[in-house]
């Protein structure tokens, strides 16, 4: 079926490219260019099947407005659907890179493609996640009958600082002539993974097309383009010329190439125009280097009492709520420690009082608001998206601390373990 379908389309894109009456874009040679056939991943971690796409190390299809991954408001294409290509929860490490591919058969086509002078465009928006260096690379290969590259062309990735460190995608493009002798393409998504940045592969893709025509997507808002002009010539008596032009009007930076070589004696030509077009730039975010202070504890014997427990809450306590490196995480983190902090003092005050039962609820209560905390900083979110370096130190507090209330609850002798008032 997807063969029969790719030889219509590829009919219908010629008749396009070549006729003079009709104006109308060429079709999308690609099957599920934009990642719609088929559920995505609600939270990004799921590894959904992705129809028309053969996947390998975990890429999968994500929904837009899953935690901590692009969402409708994020730069990306005017029209988008649910869903987009994302990397993974990196399934091969020490890999580090996804992949999808697809194959696009166009031997229907061959004798208009010999003819030298049938265009395509290999266009889709690409990106990754904040300032981290994750991207995505979209290369597609023209292949001969006998399996041999006549020629390639690629797009991406999107550098962190070509995105300003904002999480979303933009559009890249390149276009050329399809080689001659070319009877299929193969498009592959490559998705790779910074080593120093977290688990997940951050690379994205979405509305991916191939077309002997041009790019069907438009841009939004433009601040920068960027185009270089290629003519390369090979003949049987080895001789070759090459011509490059090129202009800007910023100092954006094209990351698309394309290659070719002929596969016949005689003199053969590639001529391929790559542009590169971003949408409306986003202010840098501020950069944020979190350090914990040092334990103002440190002088308090730790173990399951009210004078440790209290002492290492009221830490925690600040230091959530004056760690603006915890992000989106932040204001429900420091609820919860606004919680766990009054749940401790209403228990110190019930145990002096002799009131061992309410104040073991209490301990119950200050426990469970621990435990809120304990599993926000470990969830899959928070794993991707936080700094280990921070994360790590205060999820071991909070599990420390929620030990030593469910500790001190069990053994609880009211007054005796009230500290002094």
């Amino acid at each position: 079926m997807g063969r029969v379908l790719g030889r219509v389309l590829v009919l219908a894109s010629l008749a396009g490219a070549v006729g003079t009456a009709s104006a109308q874009p060429a079709p999308n040679l690609l099957v599920n260019g934009g990642a719609e056939d088929g559920a995505g991943s609600p939270d990004g971690y799921g590894v959904v099947p992705i129809p028309g796409w053969s996947s390998a190390h975990g890429a999968t299809a994500v929904q837009y407005g899953a935690f901590a991954f692009p969402d409708a408001m994020s730069p990306g294409p005017i029209v988008r659907g649910a869903n987009f290509f994302s990397g993974g929860p990196n399934e091969a490490m020490p890999v580090d890179r996804s992949e999808l591919v697809q194959e696009v058969d166009l031997s229907s086509a061959g004798a208009v493609l010999d003819e030298g002078a049938t265009p395509f465009t290999l266009c889709g928006f690409l990106g990754g996640f904040f300032n981290q260096s994750d991207g995505a690379t979209v290369t597609v290969r023209f292949l001969t009958d006998l399996a041999a590259e006549v020629g390639s062309a690629s797009i991406g990735p999107v550098t962190s600082d070509e995105r300003a460190g904002v999480t979303g995608l933009w559009l890249r493009s390149v276009s050329g002539v399809v080689p001659v002798g070319t009877r299929k393409a193969v498009v592959t998504m490559v998705m790779e993974r910074d080593a120093m940045a977290g688990t997940y592969i951050d690379g994205y893709v979405d509305n991916l097309s191939l077309t002997l025509g041009d790019c069907p997507e438009v841009p939004p808002t433009t601040t920068s383009t960027s185009t270089t002009t290629s003519t390369s010539s090979t003949s049987s008596t080895s001789t070759s010329s090459s011509t490059s032009t090129t202009s800007s009007t910023s100092t954006s930076t094209t990351s698309s190439s394309t290659t070719s070589s002929s596969t016949t004696s005689s003199s053969s030509s590639t001529t391929v125009t790559t542009t590169s077009t971003s949408s409306s730039t986003a202010s840098l975010p501020p950069t944020t280097t979190s350090t914990l202070a040092a334990d103002p504890c440190d002088a308090v014997p730790p173990g399951a009492t009210f004078a440790s427990i209290a002492c290492r809450v009221e830490s925690l306590a600040e230091q959530v709520s004056g760690e603006s490196g915890l992000g989106t995480l932040q204001t429900p983190s420091a609820r919860s420690m606004q919680t766990a902090r009054s749940r401790v003092d209403e228990a110190i005050g019930r145990c002096r009082d002799g009131g061992r039962r309410p104040a073991r609820a209490s301990l119950k209560r200050a426990s469970a608001a621990l435990g809120q905390l304990v599993r926000r900083l470990s969830s899959r979110a928070a794993t991707k998206a936080l700094d280990p370096a921070l994360r790590g130190p205060l999820l071991d507090a909070a599990r420390a601390v929620a030990a030593d209330a469910k500790a001190l609850r069990r053994r609880l002798q009211c007054p005796g373990d009230a500290p002094p008032a």
